[in-house]
């Protein structure tokens, strides 16, 4: 049975936290049968097949997140922060980060074509470290 994955990285940019969130778009067509990937997919409305089919697409397969984590740590320096999501995926059990506030949407394919064998998209926001905390992780002299 296949395996998906949610992948996320952070990074410091001086007095800030960015955090990443990583999916794979663009699939032409599903990793596996949406049958088995999704639970309870054949009770499902058309809307709800749709919906839960587009969500199952972004997920990431693990030679795509062991992919993806080879690139982000060795051009990036980015950690790869990696939650396997159960298969079936339960979408009234499972729900996909929520970002409050603003956001970017970074097309990393866009960006280095040649980066990886698939399109990734990540969601990044930027927020401020919490008051204090930029003066302990700055460099000890």
């Amino acid at each position: 049975m296949v395996r998906l994955f949610l992948a996320s990285s952070t990074k410091q940019e001086g007095s800030f936290e960015s955090f990443y969130a990583w999916f794979g778009v663009d699939r032409t067509e599903p990793v596996a049968s949406y049958r088995e990937l999704i639970y309870g997919y054949d009770a499902m409305d058309d809307e709800r097949r749709l919906e839960t089919e587009n969500l199952v697409d972004k997920l990431l397969t693990q030679d795509e997140m062991e992919a993806l984590h080879d690139y982000l740590l060795h051009t990036r320096g980015l950690e790869l922060y990696i939650m396997e999501v159960p298969v079936p995926v339960d979408f009234d059990q499972f729900h996909f980060p929520e970002f409050e506030g603003s956001y970017t949407v970074y097309d990393l394919w866009k960006h280095d074509e040649s980066a990886l064998p698939f399109p990734v998209r990540a969601f990044c926001t930027l927020e401020p470290l919490p008051e204090g905390l930029e003066e302990e992780l700055a460099p000890q002299d």
